[in-house]
């Protein structure tokens, strides 16, 4: 399964929402979130996912 991960900063904050996507037939479907509350929280999911090969993050 390909995954896709997007980043959204809650503004004015260190913390916010990682957005979780599958890939269906080229098409983005969102399968869930991940809260993070600070740039450590946000390193830490980029480091937990970054090892598997079906996994991107979209800027």
């Amino acid at each position: 399964m390909e995954m896709k991960l997007r980043f959204v900063n809650e503004e004015g904050r260190e913390g916010g929402v990682c957005h979780v996507h599958k890939v269906v037939e080229g098409d983005l479907k969102k399968i869930g979130e991940i809260k993070y509350s600070d740039q450590s929280d946000r390193r830490w999911i980029i480091d937990v996912v970054k090892f598997h090969s079906n996994v991107e993050i979209m800027e």
